[in-house]
């Protein structure tokens, strides 16, 4: 089952970087039909779990790459970063407690924040980036 359908339009031009990005989007469509499906919660909560984790680290090589060219809008984007990670950890914690928990929400987020933040945040970040890359080369 596919919740978010992984286009050409997502990639930014950076092989590590569009296959991170793809790679998120296939973990929240596993997630999706997995919830969808009614796997054991434990296997639902271990794929937030690395929706988390994955996340995390993907941010932290975007975040180095701002610092490589001084991108001015660093900040916001880091706060997007921040913004989801602290709201798919209370998404991990709500089906920590709950026998049901809101997968509605958790989708409308993901779907929203995901592709909102690679059509404008990332892709305002990369053409910048590779823009001051290729002025260096």
């Amino acid at each position: 089952m596919i919740f978010i359908e992984w286009s050409g339009k997502y990639e930014m031009g950076i092989e590590l970087i569009d296959r991170q990005h793809r790679e998120l989007v296939d973990s929240i469509n596993t997630l999706y039909t997995s919830i969808m499906l009614n796997k054991e919660k434990s296997g639902i909560d271990l794929l937030i779990q690395f929706l988390i984790d994955y996340s995390h680290e993907h941010f932290s090589i975007e975040e180095l790459m701002m610092r490589e060219i001084d991108y001015g809008k660093a900040d916001l984007h880091r706060s997007e970063h921040s913004a989801f990670h602290e709201r798919m950890v209370d998404f991990s914690k709500t089906t920590e407690s709950v026998i049901f928990s809101p997968y509605e929400e958790l989708f409308y987020f993901l779907n929203s924040w995901v592709v909102g933040h690679l059509m404008h945040t990332d892709r305002d970040f990369y053409r910048e980036y590779l823009k001051a890359r290729s002025s260096v080369a």
